[in-house]
């Protein structure tokens, strides 16, 4: 799987996208997307944020996380690099990991904890 791609960055959240990978001809029944957890230094699946198992999620390749969120449970400051990775699973199981980075995700306006 290719690398993940920020799609829009702002202030409140940023959204990122990939694309889809070879299936070998098996449709995609759900994608595993982890977000780099820099307080633990280790990458943490979370459905609540990007559950890779709804259809819509399957469908549009993308997912969006809030600045709050980055910023409070996964320990990322302004200038921070958003790093995210992503796997499908098909009938035969789970492919490779995308490499684990964004492609233009730098995180420069996170919204300060009190709001």
């Amino acid at each position: 799987m290719d690398q993940v791609s920020s799609k829009r960055v702002n202030k409140d959240d940023i959204e990122f996208t990939w694309e889809m990978p070879a299936t070998n001809g098996f449709v995609i029944l759900e994608y595993d997307v982890q977000i780099f957890d820099k307080t633990t230094y280790s990458f943490i699946t979370e459905p609540a944020i990007c559950d890779g198992k709804r259809q819509e999620t399957i469908g549009n390749l993308e997912c969006k996380v809030s600045s709050k969120t980055l910023t409070k449970d996964y320990g990322y400051r302004s200038g921070d690099l958003f790093v995210v990775r992503v796997r499908a699973k098909n009938r035969w199981g789970w492919g490779n990991w995308s490499v684990p980075n964004t492609k233009g995700a730098t995180v420069f306006e996170l919204l300060p904890l009190d709001n």
